[in-house]
Protein backbone atom coordinates (compact mmCIF):
# COMPACT_ATOMS: atom_id res chain seq x y z
CA UNK A 1 0.00 0.00 0.00
CA UNK A 2 1.53 3.35 -0.70
CA UNK A 3 2.53 5.53 2.12
CA UNK A 4 1.02 8.61 0.69
CA UNK A 5 -2.54 6.85 0.50
CA UNK A 6 -2.37 6.23 4.69
CA UNK A 7 -2.91 9.34 6.91
CA UNK A 8 0.03 10.18 9.12
CA UNK A 9 2.31 7.65 7.74
CA UNK A 10 4.80 9.55 6.78
CA UNK A 11 4.77 10.40 11.01
CA UNK A 12 6.56 6.59 10.85
CA UNK A 13 10.24 5.47 10.30
CA UNK A 14 10.96 5.98 6.53
CA UNK A 15 10.80 2.10 6.19
CA UNK A 16 6.67 2.15 7.23
CA UNK A 17 4.20 0.70 5.36
CA UNK A 18 0.76 -1.63 5.67
CA UNK A 19 1.77 -4.64 3.75
CA UNK A 20 -1.03 -7.06 2.29
CA UNK A 21 -2.59 -8.22 5.71
CA UNK A 22 -3.16 -4.78 6.36
CA UNK A 23 -0.53 -4.29 9.19
CA UNK A 24 1.93 -2.01 9.84
CA UNK A 25 5.29 -3.12 8.85
CA UNK A 26 8.75 -1.07 9.81
CA UNK A 27 11.77 -2.72 8.28
CA UNK A 28 10.43 -5.00 6.60
CA UNK A 29 9.09 -6.44 10.20
CA UNK A 30 5.40 -7.07 10.46
CA UNK A 31 4.47 -5.14 13.90
CA UNK A 32 1.76 -7.63 14.92
CA UNK A 33 4.15 -10.26 14.39
CA UNK A 34 6.71 -8.60 16.32
CA UNK A 35 4.05 -8.07 19.29
CA UNK A 36 3.32 -11.68 19.35
CA UNK A 37 6.97 -12.87 19.94
CA UNK A 38 7.76 -9.84 22.36
CA UNK A 39 5.03 -8.50 23.64
CA UNK A 40 4.32 -4.69 24.73
CA UNK A 41 4.97 -2.24 25.19
CA UNK A 42 7.30 -2.67 22.04
CA UNK A 43 9.99 -0.05 21.20
CA UNK A 44 11.16 -0.07 17.69
CA UNK A 45 13.72 1.49 16.27
CA UNK A 46 14.96 1.44 12.23
CA UNK A 47 18.57 1.47 11.51
CA UNK A 48 17.77 2.61 7.98
CA UNK A 49 15.81 5.74 9.32
CA UNK A 50 18.36 6.48 12.06
CA UNK A 51 21.08 6.34 9.35
CA UNK A 52 19.28 8.54 6.95
CA UNK A 53 18.40 11.16 9.65
CA UNK A 54 21.92 11.01 10.73
CA UNK A 55 23.50 11.76 7.59
CA UNK A 56 20.73 14.50 6.67
CA UNK A 57 21.58 16.46 9.84
CA UNK A 58 25.29 16.16 8.97
CA UNK A 59 25.21 17.47 4.93
CA UNK A 60 22.60 20.29 6.06
CA UNK A 61 24.50 21.18 8.74
CA UNK A 62 27.98 21.18 6.62
CA UNK A 63 26.22 23.41 4.18
CA UNK A 64 26.08 26.26 6.07
CA UNK A 65 28.67 25.63 8.93
CA UNK A 66 31.45 23.44 7.35
CA UNK A 67 33.22 22.69 10.80
CA UNK A 68 30.11 21.36 12.95
CA UNK A 69 30.05 18.56 14.35
CA UNK A 70 26.18 17.19 15.10
CA UNK A 71 25.99 15.43 18.74
CA UNK A 72 23.28 12.96 19.76
CA UNK A 73 21.40 13.44 22.98
CA UNK A 74 21.91 9.97 24.66
CA UNK A 75 18.99 11.14 26.94
CA UNK A 76 16.74 10.50 24.97
CA UNK A 77 18.16 6.79 24.21
CA UNK A 78 20.90 5.13 24.46
CA UNK A 79 22.05 1.45 23.80
CA UNK A 80 25.60 -0.37 22.54
CA UNK A 81 23.16 -1.04 19.24
CA UNK A 82 22.44 3.00 18.73
CA UNK A 83 25.87 3.71 20.06
CA UNK A 84 27.56 1.95 17.25
CA UNK A 85 25.77 3.68 14.65
CA UNK A 86 26.17 7.00 15.81
CA UNK A 87 29.96 6.14 15.74
CA UNK A 88 29.67 4.75 12.30
CA UNK A 89 28.26 7.88 10.97
CA UNK A 90 30.59 9.82 12.41
CA UNK A 91 28.24 11.98 14.96
CA UNK A 92 29.19 13.48 17.91
CA UNK A 93 27.71 12.07 21.27
CA UNK A 94 25.84 14.35 24.20
CA UNK A 95 25.42 12.39 27.65
CA UNK A 96 24.16 13.22 30.93
CA UNK A 97 24.90 10.46 33.32
CA UNK A 98 28.08 7.76 33.87
CA UNK A 99 25.63 5.04 32.29
CA UNK A 100 25.71 6.61 29.12
CA UNK A 101 29.23 7.23 29.19
CA UNK A 102 30.32 3.88 30.19
CA UNK A 103 28.27 2.75 27.15
CA UNK A 104 29.58 4.85 25.15
CA UNK A 105 33.20 3.73 26.48
CA UNK A 106 32.17 0.28 26.11
CA UNK A 107 31.78 0.52 22.10
CA UNK A 108 34.92 2.58 21.36
CA UNK A 109 33.37 5.48 21.45
CA UNK A 110 35.82 8.18 20.46
CA UNK A 111 35.68 10.34 23.69
CA UNK A 112 37.03 13.52 22.34
CA UNK A 113 33.62 13.77 20.72
CA UNK A 114 31.69 13.52 23.80
CA UNK A 115 30.25 15.92 25.78
CA UNK A 116 29.16 15.75 29.34
CA UNK A 117 26.36 17.27 30.40
CA UNK A 118 23.52 17.78 33.68
CA UNK A 119 23.35 19.65 36.75
CA UNK A 120 23.89 17.07 39.21
CA UNK A 121 27.32 14.79 38.11
CA UNK A 122 28.71 13.38 40.58
CA UNK A 123 32.78 12.94 41.21
CA UNK A 124 32.57 9.22 40.93
CA UNK A 125 31.03 10.00 37.38
CA UNK A 126 33.74 13.00 36.60
CA UNK A 127 36.60 10.99 37.49
CA UNK A 128 36.18 8.06 34.31
CA UNK A 129 35.48 10.72 31.87
CA UNK A 130 38.48 12.92 33.12
CA UNK A 131 40.19 9.60 33.02
CA UNK A 132 39.16 9.10 29.98
CA UNK A 133 39.66 12.57 27.97
CA UNK A 134 35.98 13.06 27.51
CA UNK A 135 36.21 16.28 25.10
CA UNK A 136 33.99 18.33 27.18
CA UNK A 137 32.56 18.79 30.55
CA UNK A 138 29.70 21.19 30.48
CA UNK A 139 29.62 23.11 33.84
CA UNK A 140 26.29 23.73 35.13
CA UNK A 141 27.32 25.17 38.67
CA UNK A 142 30.49 26.37 40.81
CA UNK A 143 29.99 23.00 42.61
CA UNK A 144 31.09 21.52 39.34
CA UNK A 145 34.37 23.41 38.71
CA UNK A 146 35.21 22.60 42.49
CA UNK A 147 35.30 19.60 41.61
CA UNK A 148 36.79 19.67 38.39
CA UNK A 149 39.67 21.83 40.17
CA UNK A 150 40.09 18.89 42.59
CA UNK A 151 40.58 15.98 40.29
CA UNK A 152 43.36 17.79 39.17
CA UNK A 153 42.67 17.09 35.78
CA UNK A 154 44.17 19.62 33.98
CA UNK A 155 41.90 20.59 31.76
CA UNK A 156 42.25 24.23 29.86
CA UNK A 157 38.65 24.32 28.58
CA UNK A 158 34.93 24.01 29.38
CA UNK A 159 31.77 24.91 28.62
CA UNK A 160 29.37 26.78 30.79
CA UNK A 161 25.74 26.14 30.56
CA UNK A 162 23.88 29.69 30.98
CA UNK A 163 20.48 29.88 31.78
CA UNK A 164 19.61 33.47 32.91
CA UNK A 165 20.83 36.51 31.53
CA UNK A 166 24.54 37.21 31.66
CA UNK A 167 25.25 39.74 34.35
CA UNK A 168 23.57 37.54 36.44
CA UNK A 169 25.38 34.35 36.61
CA UNK A 170 28.94 35.23 35.47
CA UNK A 171 31.31 35.33 38.83
CA UNK A 172 31.28 38.88 40.43
CA UNK A 173 32.52 37.52 44.41
CA UNK A 174 35.85 36.93 44.58
CA UNK A 175 36.01 32.90 45.28
CA UNK A 176 34.58 32.59 42.25
CA UNK A 177 36.61 34.67 40.24
CA UNK A 178 39.61 32.82 41.95
CA UNK A 179 37.82 29.14 41.10
CA UNK A 180 38.01 30.33 37.60
CA UNK A 181 41.22 31.80 37.30
CA UNK A 182 42.92 28.95 39.36
CA UNK A 183 40.91 26.47 37.04
CA UNK A 184 42.31 27.92 34.14
CA UNK A 185 45.80 27.62 35.26
CA UNK A 186 45.84 31.47 37.16
CA UNK A 187 45.63 32.61 33.50
CA UNK A 188 43.00 35.75 32.75
CA UNK A 189 39.73 34.40 32.17
CA UNK A 190 36.92 35.26 30.00
CA UNK A 191 33.53 34.28 28.95
CA UNK A 192 32.57 34.70 25.24
CA UNK A 193 28.53 35.51 25.30
CA UNK A 194 25.97 34.01 23.76
CA UNK A 195 22.62 34.49 23.96
CA UNK A 196 20.86 34.13 27.23
CA UNK A 197 20.18 29.88 27.94
CA UNK A 198 23.30 29.08 25.21
CA UNK A 199 26.29 27.59 25.80
CA UNK A 200 29.49 30.41 26.60
CA UNK A 201 32.99 28.59 26.47
CA UNK A 202 35.56 29.88 28.81
CA UNK A 203 38.69 30.55 27.31
CA UNK A 204 42.35 31.53 28.95
CA UNK A 205 44.82 33.81 27.71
Amino acid sequence: MNINSVPKLSLFPLTAEVNHQGHLSVGGCDVVDLVKEYGTPLYLFDEFTIRHKCREFKAEFSKRYPDTLVSYASKAFLNRALALILNQENLGLDVVSGGELSIAHSVGFPLAEIYFHGNNKTPEELKPALNWGIGRVVVDNFYELELLDESGCGRKEVFWQVAQAMSEVLPHGDKEKQLLQGFLYGKQSYVKEQAPGQQVQLFSE
